[in-house]
């Protein structure tokens, strides 16, 4: 399967980083075979085992990761496709990128997002900082398994290389949804 990551991270960069999500899609497995209903135990309901608080945490992070990671493979294209709502809010796609990695300098680790807020303005943010049920678009990774492999510490060089390849047609396809209805 062929998403653009490949245009900015070795085959053994993604193999690895695909079997760090399988890895956490297997503790879910098992979380779930012993009685345990996830989504429930993240918002803190009854999930059919007595659980405290820490172990709720730590079922609440696991599921964010498995969601952030799956939105992070998904975020990429092998070509680009110019995105009006990103012209819109940031002025050009090259301010975006700009702003972006501005952003994303400054974070230690964890997800850049694109999202959308209620009222349909674009913004991006630590995926952290983003409520469980906002329109997430796009995500990049800024853990170290995600570049240091290809890219070891230059951080700003994996981002750009991200942010070259991010497919904005999530955006425009979702866009486009709402103008018709």
């Amino acid at each position: 399967m062929k998403n653009g990551m490949e245009l900015f991270l070795s085959e053994g960069a993604i193999r690895e980083h695909k079997e760090y999500l399988c890895e956490l899609k297997h503790k879910a497995s098992i979380l779930k075979k012993s009685g345990i209903e996830l989504e429930k135990a993240a918002r803190g309901g009854r999930c059919g085992v007595p659980l405290d608080g820490k172990e709720r945490s730590e079922i609440e992070k696991l599921l964010h990761d498995i969601k952030m990671h799956e939105i992070y493979f998904s975020s990429f294209g092998r070509s680009f496709i110019p995105c009006p709502k990103i012209k819109e809010r940031f002025g050009s796609e090259n301010n975006f990128a700009y702003l972006v990695s501005r952003y994303a300098e400054k974070m230690a680790d964890g997800f850049v997002c694109v999202w959308s807020d209620g009222r349909g303005r674009l913004s991006f943010s630590d995926s952290r900082e983003l409520s469980r049920d906002a329109e997430i678009y796009l995500a990049i990774d800024l853990f170290e398994h995600a570049f240091f492999r290809d890219y070891g510490f230059k951080k700003d060089a994996y981002v750009r290389a991200a942010l070259a390849h991010l497919d904005f047609s999530r955006i425009n396809e979702r866009e486009n949804g709402k103008n018709k209805t």
